[in-house]
């Protein structure tokens, strides 16, 4: 029962990426959310069928703490049914914490679910380019940015690839065989290229921080595997470039602008209304899910720290910054390789979310399931490495 639960995890985690291309309707969402509920049930059958369930460790705490603070604010919310909905959806998004907990308790389905996460993106990069090719007209946002579906965000898309950048060099790194190490490298390619079509300014800088750690990650390899990656790198950076269409290329190479002294693209005013909502509800914030109701209908955030300070307060967000605290401290306490894979991650996410509302999405909670059950298996291993040390040492 446990090896189901595992893959009905594995196949929700596969579906995630796509961003909810394909949906079943207003009853039952997008794909990910079906999957997801699949996944769920199966892992509570499971676990009353095993009759245990794993202990928590203080990060998964401090997750439950963001959790029911999110419900709680539901007592004060301006629009209480819209608190409530945000609320539930807080609830379909963050047990992907636990069902990654609960099953992938060793590194090897650690890996198998990094693995799943990268082909799907892979996959979905692929859907992005062809798309591109075959029509040769782009839709999406402002008519020029490609996504695999119209009803997908570029950003969230380009997001989500960008954030399998790290996961794909570190596991290609990690491997010997030549095609699992080139397949990593394919990844980053057509991740590249996907992102850019996108014109999702946010996430290509994510992508080229991803990449920074690829000098990290192998520096124990020979000189011919380190050119040939950075060569391949670099084609495929200069590829994403000249191949994607002009008005997409324009669009990218105003990111320095932008951050001199533009407005970045209409965030700095959403912003600035923003902080003066807070300075009247400080504390407590405004309710989650309330954002568009009082800063602006039909807004965004568009920044993951300002949504939860405006909807939840300082109580919301110092609760938050906490959690992630503990994640940099978990990760600080990993052997070398492992401790740069997910000290590049996290990095990749608290600047991807300077631009994007992030807090209540899946990929931002099983990327945070995937760091704590990674961080347990490595301790676990340490720890058994050793007692087996001290054993032969008492046997000698």
């Amino acid at each position: 029962m446990r090896q189901l639960a595992f893959w009905s995890l594995a196949l929700f985690i596969f579906v995630v990426p796509w961003q909810d291309a394909v949906n079943f309707g207003d009853q039952l969402g997008g794909i990910a959310r079906v999957a997801g509920a699949i996944a769920f049930i199966v892992g509570v059958l499971a676990v009353l069928f095993n009759g245990s369930i794993r202990q928590f460790r203080l990060e998964h705490v401090l997750c439950l703490l963001v959790l029911l603070y999110s419900f709680l604010t539901i007592l004060w919310g301006v629009d209480i049914e819209q608190s409530a909905s945000m609320a539930r959806t807080n609830l379909q998004v963050m047990w992907s914490v636990w069902l990654i907990w609960e099953f992938a308790d060793g590194i090897k389905r650690i890996y198998q679910l990094l693995w799943t996460y990268i082909i799907s993106g892979f996959i979905v990069s692929c859907q992005t380019i062809l798309d591109f090719i075959h029509t040769g007209v782009p839709f999406g946002v402002k008519q020029f940015r490609y996504s695999i579906d119209e009803g997908v965000n570029p950003n969230g898309l380009a997001l989500g690839l960008a954030m399998g950048v790290p996961f794909a060099i570190y596991m290609g790194v990690r491997q010997r065989k030549l095609h699992i190490r080139l397949f990593g490298l394919a990844y980053v390619f057509v991740a590249l290229f996907a992102i850019a079509l996108t014109a999702s300014r946010s996430a290509f800088v994510v992508a080229i921080v991803g990449i920074c750690f690829l000098p990290l990650f192998s520096a124990r390899e020979n000189v011919s595997k380190k050119a040939v990656a950075v060569c391949g790198i670099t084609g495929a950076l200069v590829a994403a470039y000249a191949w994607i269409p002009e008005v997409a290329s324009s669009r990218l190479s105003t990111i320095l602008s932008q951050l001199q002294s533009g407005d970045l693209n209409g965030r700095i005013p959403i912003w600035v209304a923003s902080w003066n909502v807070i300075q009247d509800h400080p504390f407590l914030g405004i309710g989650i899910g309330n954002f568009d109701q009082v800063v602006g209908v039909g807004l965004s955030a568009h920044n993951t720290y300002v949504s939860i300070l405006t909807e939840q307060g300082i109580v919301g967000l110092a609760t938050f910054l906490v959690l992630l605290i503990a994640l940099f401290v978990s990760t600080w306490k990993m052997p070398h390789r492992p401790k740069l894979l997910w000290f590049g991650v996290l990095i990749c996410w608290c600047i991807g979310v300077i631009t994007i509302d992030w807090n209540s999405n899946r990929i931002t909670w099983i990327v945070f399931g995937l760091l704590l059950a990674h961080s347990a298996a490595l301790e676990r291993t340490q720890q058994s490495m050793l007692e087996l040390i001290e054993h032969n040492r008492s046997g000698a």
